[in-house]
């Protein structure tokens, strides 16, 4: 009876497992609609000595033709900011996207959980303050900071391997405070990213999603595993 309620238990669990990370993958069309709030022109450079001009802000993208997801999130305008700063933004074509989850992404391009983490608190600490151009550009700055510079080295946008110049300097004290309160926070956010061939990848916040419901023939494993624990503790 042992090995039986072993084996009814892993299964149960392996059910369950299997229900919450199961997920529609989602694809959907976007067309970039401008600043959300403004935006402020300066130059970055990121480990060399070679400036690039930029404007930074938060992007508006309007979307259609979503494929997968199981709500209305993806639907109408999202809003989001830049992740990838060596390709540029194709701002006159639909783009059709990939919806990524942002562990797999980092995983993939950058340096993981931690780095995952310190991005998930600044969204939670700062993303709501997000108001007009000075807001705007300062958390798009903010978070290129945490991105190409990492979090081994003090956070400062105008310093380091990621750097920027020629910004108004309420953007970059906005950041750069923003920056040094990082740790204050903990991450309630779920990220994703937009990503796509031949334009910039963008990151989409939204708040965390609830714990997945489990599958009428989940309920009913965990059901049968739930009344053997019981039958087991009266034996």
């Amino acid at each position: 009876m042992r090995g039986s309620f072993k084996a009814m238990v892993i299964g149960v669990s392996l059910a369950v497992s299997t229900s919450a990370v199961q997920a529609t993958p989602v694809s959907l069309e976007a067309e970039y609609a401008g600043f959300a709030q403004g935006s402020d022109s300066g130059a970055i450079s990121s480990g060399g000595s070679s400036w690039t001009g930029v404007s930074a802000g938060m992007f508006s993208f309007e979307t259609s033709n979503v494929q997968g997801g199981s709500d209305d999130f993806w639907e109408g305008t999202l809003e989001a900011f830049c992740v990838e700063i060596e390709t540029i933004l194709d701002q006159s074509s639909v783009v059709e996207y990939s919806v990524v989850d942002a562990e797999t992404y980092f995983d993939e391009n950058f340096s993981g959980g931690l780095q995952l983490d310190a991005v998930g608190r600044f969204y939670t600490g700062f993303r709501d303050q997000v108001q007009d151009s000075t807001t705007s550009a300062a958390f798009q700055l903010g978070l290129w900071e945490l991105l190409y510079e990492g979090i081994d080295m003090p956070p400062n946008v105008t310093d380091g391997q990621f750097r920027t110049k020629n910004f108004s300097p309420d953007v970059v004290e906005t950041a750069n405070s923003w920056l040094n309160d990082l740790w204050s926070y903990e991450s309630t956010y779920s990220l994703s990213v937009l990503s796509a061939k031949g334009t910039q990848d963008v990151m989409v916040m939204r708040p965390d999603a609830p714990t997945p419901v489990p599958a009428p023939a989940t309920l009913g494993l965990m059901a049968l595993g739930l009344a053997a624990i019981g039958l087991r503790r009266r034996r």
